[in-house]
């Protein structure tokens, strides 16, 4: 095994969990043997780096009455436009909340409504997806996806397209437009380009961060581009999304084998020693669930743990146990 490991050194790359993953130059990956791990004393969850931040949503006032819904002013209270709805959406996003109400023959489309009250979309969609991420909305009608452009005010895209993912970073994957085969996916950009066509047999796309799509193909996870060129090849079990250049990999199922991976591939954290699986991760930490018997459905000697994980390469990760986490 010694001799392996070296042979891998020599060709830059790590060999763990059955996988040849390429090093950062000549720094060696930390790898966290669980059994053994030291940690902090316990910390609340809300404490810990491992507590995600939700960001507070921009409520809308709505008065409701007899099976109708109107947009109210949030300080004054007065009515907002003309029109009254069958549903009111709760939230702003983007300055702007989702409005549905009967049509032609009674069927309910939903549009989108200003914060004065204005119809900025039609309430003819039958979906219809807004993000925080992106001014291009998602719209469905007639069973096909197109998208709409919030700054502009218009369509961007008509429905045409099988599915679709809502926008991220100026890009979104697409399938099945018009006619066309429906197992044919393409990346496209803000202006409807498209910009490459996904690989055959990729089952999955996720959204872009940090300029990389999460792809599912063969049942194993990679990484592909905007140009669909597979960036880190598929090979794990299960990936999140990119966050503060970093994702998380579950590398193998029975048991659980789960690693920290960088923008290129290269791995940067190793966790063994102990069954363990991840439930949560921000970007900075990695929440963790060790020391439960794997095929057991209570585990009453599980600790749960946060992992700082977005320090230095040279900095070893802090952990810290979760207080209250044991079941």
């Amino acid at each position: 095994m010694a001799v392996l490991q070296l042979a891998c050194r020599l060709m830059s790359v790590f060999l763990w969990g059955g996988l040849l993953l390429p090093l950062h130059g000549n720094a060696e990956p930390w790898v966290v043997d669980l059994k053994s791990q030291r940690c902090a004393s316990a910390l609340p969850l809300e404490r810990s780096v491992c507590v995600s931040k939700i960001a507070q949503r921009d409520e809308t006032r709505v008065d409701r009455r007899n099976d109708q819904c109107r947009f109210l002013d949030k300080a004054s209270g007065r009515v907002l436009g003309s029109r009254s709805y069958r549903q009111c959406g709760a939230y702003y996003t983007r300055n702007v909340a989702i409005a549905c109400a009967p049509g032609p023959g009674n069927p309910v489309g939903c549009g989108l409504v200003d914060r004065k009250g204005d119809v900025i979309l039609p309430t003819i969609y039958q979906d219809v997806r807004v993000s925080q991420d992106s001014s291009i909305v998602s719209i469905k009608l007639s069973d096909k996806w197109g998208f709409f452009d919030l700054d502009a005010r218009k369509v961007l895209l008509a429905p045409q397209f099988a599915r679709v993912n809502d926008f991220r970073e100026d890009l979104a994957y697409v399938e099945g437009a018009g006619d066309e085969d429906n197992d044919q996916g393409w990346f496209i950009n803000r202006e409807g380009d498209r910009l490459a066509v996904v690989p055959p047999g990729v089952q999955s796309v996720g959204q872009f961060h940090e300029g990389l799509a999460r792809a599912l193909v063969a049942g194993r996870w990679g990484f592909l581009n905007s140009r669909a060129q597979w960036v880190i090849p598929a090979q794990f079990v299960d990936a999140t999304d990119f966050d503060r250049a970093r994702a998380v990999v579950k590398v193998a199922r029975k048991p659980e084998q789960w690693a920290v991976i960088d923008l290129q591939g290269r791995g940067v954290i190793f966790l063994e020693g102990a069954p363990h699986r991840m439930l949560g991760w921000n970007g900075e930490g990695l929440e963790l669930e060790v020391g439960c018997a794997a095929d057991e459905g209570v585990h009453p000697t599980c600790e749960k743990r946060c992992l700082t994980v977005a320090g230095p390469l040279n900095q070893a990760p802090a952990c810290a146990l979760i207080k209250g986490a044991e079941n």
